[in-house]
């Protein structure tokens, strides 16, 4: 039976460390300067202690620099740097437009920076495309990339509260093709964009970090069908490739002494296209009708996205012992594989498509530069890799060979490393578990079943589970005749 990934989130309760925020938001009363309105693209320099007063907007790619001073962005709002959706279009077969990426965005103060509220740098979702009559159908739009989110000062503190997001976003939807036989090709789907970058910066010298952050990547679009043959003597046309699922990016923390509250981050593969056992990856290959169901040519099936390689995390003190928390969370999953289309039926039937192939998990790196590591009891590190997608079967009338399944990802690395003990507590919970293979198409003979990956690597003193996330290779398609 075929696994479907868990809402780690929703099964662990995260304890909530709190800071007094007391001093802090009575300061925001009593700021030099109070930042209300859009900032537009460039650098914005302030002096003396700087609090955003409201929802903000940022238009471009912005740096703000605090000279004798603090920056403090209170719960109450959040920075809005999204990237925008792509334009919708009209037409017959128009391509979606391209989700904008998200901004970037520098603060750099003298003093500290404290985070309670919301930074949002999402890349915009691709638009779809339009149907197809007569013509080919519409490719949707790409996601935009996220953006990157850089904190610079000698304190930098993020709250339970604040939520850093920098994901890519989705690819839009391929449209269906009609009345136009072998030459119409169903849209293809957009790929998902990819996960931005949070940096603190190595110049800090105390982080405190809490609070839910994240770089994944965007989904892939699904994609159309191809068009029946009912109007044409030459066969159906072929299905559109699903979209690809951008990969993950990744959180860079180094300080000379890092503290972690109760903290969750994730930098997840975006899947391809038709993944997690949605709707088709590929789009089917139209059939023959022209002089019967089985007449003709079955058009091609198109080919199933492949997941996003998950992230990386890395977690860097320079200047003392690292103690890396029992609230804290890191997940870097590699996406799932989409499904492959289905050949359209025919005198020569469409070959279906193979499973797209899930992607490998990513890295979590702890390191002590001058001191020791303590990862404490009940950290989780997940890092599954994406599962395979299930292949594609040919169209009715014959049996063509059948096509195999996605191969599953590799699981992830936990990597913790110091110049003096690293000391693991029982109790640590990792799951750094290979993807299952997706199933083979049906034919004669059947396609194969894909390979489950790898479990990933990790610390001699580390339990890794995978009870639950064994991988298996995905089961060989069905015969026919």
């Amino acid at each position: 039976m075929r696994r479907e990934r868990h809402n780690f989130v929703a099964h662990l309760a995260l304890t909530i460390v709190v800071f007094c925020t007391c001093c802090m938001d009575a300061r925001a009363g009593s700021c030099t300067n109070t930042i209300t309105t859009t900032l537009a693209a460039g650098t914005h320099n302030y002096t003396g202690d700087t609090c955003v007063g409201a929802n903000i907007r940022i238009s471009g790619n912005v740096v703000i620099n605090v000279s004798g001073g603090s920056f403090f962005l209170p719960d109450a709002y959040e920075i809005d740097g999204k990237g925008s959706k792509g334009a919708m279009v009209m037409g017959n077969g128009t391509p979606g437009n391209a989700g904008d990426s998200g901004r970037n965005l520098t603060i750099t103060a003298t003093s500290r920076i404290d985070i309670e509220g919301n930074i949002y740098l999402t890349g915009g979702n691709g638009s779809a495309g339009t149907s197809g009559s007569g013509v080919s159908g519409g490719a949707g739009g790409a996601g935009g990339n996220g953006g990157n989110l850089s904190l610079r000062a000698p304190v930098v503190q993020v709250y339970n509260s604040s939520i850093l997001e920098s994901n890519g976003g989705s690819g839009g939807s391929g449209q269906g093709s009609s009345n136009a036989g072998a030459t119409g090709a169903g849209g293809a789907g957009g790929d998902g964009g990819e996960g931005g970058t949070i940096t603190i910066d190595p110049a800090t010298e105390t982080a405190i970090l809490e609070g839910r952050h994240s770089v994944n990547g965007g989904a892939g679009g699904s994609a159309g069908s191809g068009s029946n043959g009912i109007m044409s003597s030459t066969g159906g046309g072929p299905g559109g490739a699903g979209g690809d699922g951008g990969d993950a990016g990744t959180f860079s923390l180094t300080a000379d002494d890092v503290q972690f509250g109760a903290v969750y981050f994730a930098a997840i593969g975006g899947r391809g296209a038709g993944g997690d056992g949605m709707s088709v990856g590929g789009g089917d290959g139209g059939p023959a009708f022209n002089s019967g169901m089985c007449s003709n040519v079955g058009g091609a099936a198109g080919a199933a996205g492949i997941g996003g390689a998950g992230g990386s995390a890395n977690v860097t003190e320079t200047a003392g012992n690292l103690v890396v928390s029992d609230d804290a969370l890191f997940e870097v999953n590699g996406g799932n594989g989409g499904i492959g289309g289905n050949g359209g039926a025919g005198g020569t039937p469409g070959a279906g498509a193979a499973g797209g192939a899930g992607a490998n998990a990513g890295a979590v790196d702890f390191s002590a530069t001058s001191g020791n590591v303590t990862v404490e009891a009940n950290l989780v590190a997940i890092g599954v890799g994406g599962n395979g997608g299930r292949a594609g079967n040919p169209g009715l009338c014959a049996c063509p060979s059948g096509v195999t399944g996605g191969d599953g990802g590799d699981g992830g690395t936990l990597i913790v490393t110091a110049s003096g003990t690293v000391i693991i507590e029982e109790g640590v919970i990792t799951w750094l578990c290979g993807g299952d293979g997706g199933d083979g198409g049906n034919g004669s003979p059947v396609g194969a079943g894909g390979a489950g990956g790898s479990n990933g690597t990790f610390p001699m003193d580390v339990d890794n589970d995978c009870s639950e996330f064994t991988p298996n290779d995905g089961d060989d398609g069905r015969g026919c005749s």
